[in-house]
């Protein structure tokens, strides 16, 4: 008698539990019944050993790339921040900062809070502009620092310093400008970089800053009362 082969589809397996089907089958039939089977569960566990197989590659390379991105993106917020450090340190930025500086101490008395131009106070020995142009250089500073474009920790090594001695010449005394665009970053900048700075060391650059505001600044043709022109703080 030959051997009927039944196709597995779930009509033929529903029909394999028929009773009368079984007891109709020869001992032949019941052979290639039950290599039937056999064939049936091991295509199973392999589809099943396959697919496991594949989840695990996948996650594997979704892993790697996860690790790469993050690699890359921390590469990209490390060569940013240093950017940043060389921007602050470059020879237009250290005439601004300079500049910035003779404002402050040339004018002293202003009511930083309240005076809303600051702009009528300078004079061919200073600037306000250029106390403007250091407010919105921190303030684009803090931005690239909240959309987390930057390394956090490494700008507080790298200009924390800087901020803290800024903050007590000329920015603790504009806190309070509630008309400043830049301020409020500004003063956001300092308070994220404080809390992962030395809290000692970020409150002495603060009093240098702040004993700076009351020296007098330096003209070509005024008191030379202060060593090093070409630096707007001592940290540089």
């Amino acid at each position: 008698m030959p051997v009927t082969f039944i196709p597995a589809t779930p009509q033929a397996i529903e029909a394999l539990t028929d009773d009368s089907l079984i007891g109709s089958l020869s001992a032949s039939d019941l052979v290639a019944l039950l290599a039937l089977v056999l064939t049936l569960v091991v295509q199973i566990w392999l589809f099943n050993k396959q697919r496991v197989a594949e989840v695990r590659r996948r996650t594997t390379e979704d892993a790697r790339s996860v690790a790469l991105a993050e690699a890359q993106d921390t590469n990209a917020r490390i060569s940013r921040t240093l950017d940043v450090h060389r921007e602050y340190n470059s020879a237009e930025m250290a005439g601004i900062r300079t500049e910035a500086r003779r404002f402050v101490q040339d004018n002293r008395t202003i009511d930083w809070v309240g005076e809303a131009n600051l702009e009528r106070f300078s004079c061919e020995n200073s600037d306000a502009q250029a106390l403007f142009s250091l407010m919105r250089f921190f303030h684009r500073v803090n931005v690239l620092r909240t959309l987390e474009r930057l390394d956090t920790p490494l700008l507080s090594q790298l200009i924390g310093p800087e901020l803290a001695w800024w903050q007590g010449l000329a920015f603790d005394p504009m806190a309070g400008r509630t008309h400043s665009r830049t301020m409020p970053d500004i003063m956001q900048l300092t308070t994220a970089l404080s809390l992962i700075s030395n809290a000692a060391d970020w409150q002495s650059r603060i009093q240098l800053g702040a004993h700076e505001r009351e020296k007098v600044s330096v003209t070509s043709e005024g008191p030379t009362g202060l060593e090093d022109l070409s630096r707007s703080s001592p940290l540089s």
